[in-house]
């Protein structure tokens, strides 16, 4: 009896954990920081600040030009700063995260001095490029301008794109 019992224990256990694992409240930065003639610049130093925080978290980019920020926190706005060497300082800004995206942001450097900065502010593209997955971020004005019909929270899951079922929920009674 006692031997079920622990069976069944470590069973709840390993499925919590798996359940708990794939819950994801990062975001992350990728891409490539190439040269103007489209090659690979190795090593250049990279700054993500989050101008609303002021965290800032810094890499440096691979041999082959790629870099990753993997675990920042969602929000923003941030800014990203690109430096190497023979090159002038590029830097975006205005970047915003959602839960759970994986944005691509390539980088073109230019020949310059580390004097000269290259400033460049707009949004984050609104195609996800590096996954497959889709994602829906519910704002607290999208919650409040719905109507939330028999207050069932759960109506909330057609605020997202290409969710199909039933529009209606029936309580059943006994």
């Amino acid at each position: 009896m006692k031997r079920g019992k622990l069976v069944w224990a470590a069973a709840l256990a390993v499925t919590s954990s798996a359940i708990l694992w794939s819950q994801v409240i990062t975001a992350s930065i990728e891409g490539t920081v190439l040269d103007p003639a489209g090659a690979a610049v190795p090593n250049a130093k990279l700054d993500a600040v989050d101008t609303s925080t002021g965290l800032e978290v810094h890499t440096t980019g691979a041999a082959d030009g790629r870099y990753s920020f993997p675990s920042l926190p969602p929000g923003g706005p941030y800014t990203i700063t690109v430096q190497a060497n023979g090159f002038s300082i590029e830097r975006r800004a205005g970047i915003t995260l959602l839960v759970n995206q994986a944005l691509r942001l390539d980088f073109s450097l230019k020949i310059g001095t580390a004097s000269e900065t290259v400033q460049v502010t707009g949004a984050a593209p609104l195609v996800e490029s590096t996954t497959a997955s889709m994602g829906q971020v519910v704002t607290s004005q999208n919650i409040v301008d719905l109507p939330l019909n028999q207050r069932n929270t759960y109506s909330l899951v057609f605020l997202a794109p290409r969710r199909a079922g039933r529009r209606e929920f029936h309580l059943q009674q006994r």
